[in-house]
């Protein structure tokens, strides 16, 4: 019974305490701290804003390229990957491009990817045609804008990553980037390459690429660097003229023969000339005649033209 009594005087005394409560700050009343278990998983992931340099549907997988980074690395998504878009729209892993920039969250250890957003302070320039690189001092100028770029540059090509040295001006690209620096280039529209052969009578003439190329046509091999796609190819030299349809491939060449060009034989005839004085010079057409005695002329109005010092100039049709 007095044990009882005991412990019933004790609960009283503490009711009727009526001494302050120490006083302390909001920091401390609400401090909270991170079980173990939450400071691991914290240790375990890594963010990094990342270009996307390869897309694996088969592995489920994104190979990126930190932004300042040389070094590349392959990330894989799950179901429980959160991916979103500029305006924080859900995407599909589908959906995802490569050359896009995103912040990107992923566990260190398996290296699967939290969650991806593509990052809000990147910039994107679409269908670029009108471009130059300097590659010396590395900078690109898009139309009245130029951006720098380091050795750390995406550059890509139909999914593969290529050199610099690789683009064309005729290509059409994607630029993205941040700030003033661009990150990635993606070659939208490439280009490939027209060889001609067997072309002889077309030499001196011009040819017409689908309106895109318009150049002379010379000895030398010809190999025409033109844009990817469908074009007609138009050959006119004089009395000669060829057409062709012809599709051109990114990084492939297409080989174009006019042997079945027949050559129209040349109706000649020659000339003969008795000069005086001896070392005055003669032209044809414009052009010197070294042995006035034996000139090939071709049928049809010629001009010759006389001249000496101290001699009048004489003209002649013939």
């Amino acid at each position: 019974m007095g044990t009882i009594v005991l412990l019933c005087a004790l609960g009283i005394t503490a009711c009727n305490d009526n001494s302050p409560m120490p006083i302390t700050n909001g920091k401390e009343a609400y401090a909270y701290n991170k079980t173990e278990e939450e400071t691991e998983s914290i240790k375990k992931t890594e963010s990094v804003v990342a270009a996307i340099a390869g897309i694996s549907t088969k592995d489920k997988s994104f190979t990126v390229l930190p932004y300042g980074q040389s070094d590349d690395i392959t990330l894989y998504y799950t179901g429980a990957t959160n991916i979103t878009g500029r305006y924080d729209s859900v995407m599909a892993a589908s959906q995802v491009s490569e050359g896009q920039i995103y912040n990107i969250e992923y566990n260190k250890k398996t290296l699967e990817i939290l969650s991806m957003d593509e990052s809000k302070e990147a910039f994107e320039s679409t269908n670029i045609t009108n471009y130059s690189i300097d590659r010396t001092n590395k900078i690109i100028s898009i139309g009245s804008h130029a951006y720098s770029f380091d050795d750390t540059l995406l550059i890509l090509s139909e999914g593969k990553s290529i050199e610099m040295m690789e683009l064309n001006n005729n290509d059409e690209i994607t630029v993205r980037g941040i700030d003033k620096k661009v990150t990635s280039i993606v070659v939208t529209k490439g280009h490939g390459y027209l060889k001609l052969t067997n072309y002889n009578p077309f030499i001196g003439g011009f040819i017409d690429v689908g309106k895109t190329l318009i150049t002379k046509i010379t000895g030398d091999n010809m190999l025409l660097v033109v844009p990817e796609g469908s074009y007609k190819v138009n050959m006119q030299n004089g009395d000669y003229s060829a057409q062709r349809t012809v599709t051109i491939g990114r990084d492939k060449e297409v080989t174009l023969d006019f042997s079945d060009v027949v050559e129209i034989a040349k109706q000649q005839g020659r000339l003969k000339l008795t000069v005086v004085p001896e070392n005055a010079t003669v032209l044809v057409d414009d052009s010197a005649v070294e042995n006035k005695e034996s000139i090939t002329l071709e049928y049809g109005k010629h001009t010759i033209t006389v001249s000496a010092p101290g001699y009048d100039t004489y003209n002649e049709d013939i």
